[in-house]
């Protein structure tokens, strides 16, 4: 018999007879394995030979996740955000992207704060998913944190929307016929929002 059908035929045999310690063992399974092959008195010399050999391979399988396999998956898309209608290079761009009409100016799923000085002589670009987004954007010229506005509720800091949407009556919709700022994104894209 050759050395690797001994390695196996032992590795089974061990695993069957010790099954039930094997199962309900507090220890990791990875842990468990290499336990089992270190604990077994025959064949000693034949199993070191080949730990190291199976010891690579368990750590390869248990170690690669389904959730970072599915996320090396899916394809990246390059967003190139080009800026337009700054007044003065103060405070910091804070650029939010957003997945679904649900979502929309309530929880970003990527919030970007970029200084203003580079923002004016450079894209803001982001890597995501192929998807529907929409964007807003807004100038916190003082570096507060927050949108300012005035004593009505107006905004006092420079701001815009992906589309580049006509504001008459309050800030747009995700997915209005009128307002719409939500784009798709199936390629690496180029969009230029308007500060006003």
């Amino acid at each position: 018999m050759t050395k690797t059908l001994r390695v196996t035929h032992l590795l089974k045999q061990t695993l069957l007879l010790r099954f039930d310690v094997f199962l309900f063992s507090p220890v990791p399974l990875m842990h468990r394995l290499i336990l089992l092959l270190l604990n077994t008195q025959r064949n000693f010399r034949l199993l070191s030979s080949s730990f190291l050999t199976i010891s690579a391979l368990l750590l390869t399988f248990f170690s690669v996740s389904p959730s970072v396999a599915q996320s090396t998956n899916a394809t990246k898309h390059t967003l190139s955000v080009h800026l337009k209608g700054f007044n003065d290079n103060k405070g910091n761009i804070v650029l939010s992207v957003y997945d679904s009409p649900e979502h929309f100016r309530k929880q970003a799923l990527q919030v970007l704060r970029v200084p203003t000085a580079t923002a004016q002589h450079q894209p803001i670009t982001l890597s995501l998913p192929a998807g529907t987004y929409a964007i807003s954007v807004y100038q916190d010229a003082n570096a507060n944190g927050k949108i300012d506005r005035n004593l009505i509720g107006i905004p006092t800091e420079l701001g815009g929307f992906s589309n580049n949407p006509r504001i008459v009556m309050g800030p747009p919709s995700f997915k209005s016929s009128f307002k719409r700022c939500a784009f798709r994104l199936e390629g690496n894209l180029h969009t230029t929002i308007l500060l006003h």
